[in-house]
């Protein structure tokens, strides 16, 4: 099946080059193309040991400290990104991390020059350390993320659609007060939710990431916050139902995909399931087993 009937993209995550762009373009079904994240500056990310992990029960572990060529490669390459997916008849959304509410301007003001359809800012990587030290996540911080639309709104007004992805929340108060932060702001879609904060270890007690600076921590995904995330996207449709809410976390197979359609999500991503293999095979045939089983006959 060609383009399906609902915003249909990876994650970020993994295409940060024109290369990996052009592989995703090829992915007839897809609809949305998410490159990045970029950050402002070029950024080597975590070195030494393991970073990035894929469990056979499906979980992920990912501490790879986002490297990415940053703004530089952004301006040199991302006119020749977005060209290639406009000609494949896909929309472009770059995602871009900051460290500061004016990094978040910047990064979205970037994408909109380069022709990007949509800017995603990621206020819920977990996966940055400085000096051992994980930088703070804004998902978390009301205050921080409201300095954060307001930049954005300063660098790019109120007409350039802007999204936000988010971290996974445990608690129905910490959503109410999130989607009244978001409510009447210029943000156009909430996509929930990014990886978890936390570390997981072998049965040894040793952490599965040894990369340097970690201390066994990462950003945790895949089938071991599919609870989390399917509630966060239930309880985001409610808050708020003028908004696109973009479905990510866990999604392994059509069933998944489906229950986040039904519960009102507009769009779905598709993060730990295509990192396992880097194949973008495995984005077709989730797209190919939903026609399948839910579409219209």
């Amino acid at each position: 099946m060609d383009k399906l009937p609902f915003l249909y993209m990876n994650a970020a995550g993994w295409a940060k080059s024109v290369e990996q762009i052009r592989i995703l373009a090829g992915v007839p079904n897809l609809t949305h193309i998410v490159a990045g994240s970029f950050t402002v500056n070029y950024r080597e990310g975590n070195t030494g040991g393991t970073n990035f992990v894929c469990l056979d029960d499906g979980t992920t572990i990912n501490a790879l400290g986002l490297p990415n060529g940053g703004i530089p490669y952004l301006k040199s390459h991302g006119k020749v990104m977005t060209k290639i997916v406009h000609d494949a008849g896909k929309k472009l959304v770059v995602s871009g991390a900051w460290f500061s509410p004016e990094e978040a301007g910047i990064l979205a003001e970037t994408s909109f020059e380069i022709g990007a359809d949509y800017f995603e800012r990621n206020d819920g990587c977990p996966n940055v350390f400085d000096d051992g030290k994980r930088k703070e996540i804004a998902s978390y911080n009301l205050e921080l993320m409201h300095e954060a639309n307001e930049a954005v709104l300063y660098a790019v007004g109120y007409n350039e659609p802007v999204w936000v992805k988010l971290s996974p929340y445990e608690s129905r108060e910490e959503r109410e007060k999130v989607a009244k932060l978001y409510s009447e702001s210029i943000v156009r879609a909430i996509v929930t939710c990014n990886t978890r904060p936390g570390r997981l270890l072998k049965s040894d007690r040793t952490p599965y990431i040894t990369a340097k600076g970690t201390d066994g921590n990462g950003g945790i995904g895949g089938t071991s916050i599919k609870q989390s995330a399917e509630e966060n996207a239930r309880h985001f449709c409610r808050l708020l139902p003028k908004k696109w809410i973009i479905g990510v976390g866990g999604i392994a197979n059509a069933r998944d995909m489906e229950e986040r359609l039904v519960v009102g999500c507009a769009g779905i991503q598709i993060a730990s399931a295509f990192f396992w293999s880097e194949n973008p095979k495995v984005l077709q045939d989730l797209g190919n087993e939903w026609a399948n089983e839910y579409g219209p006959a």
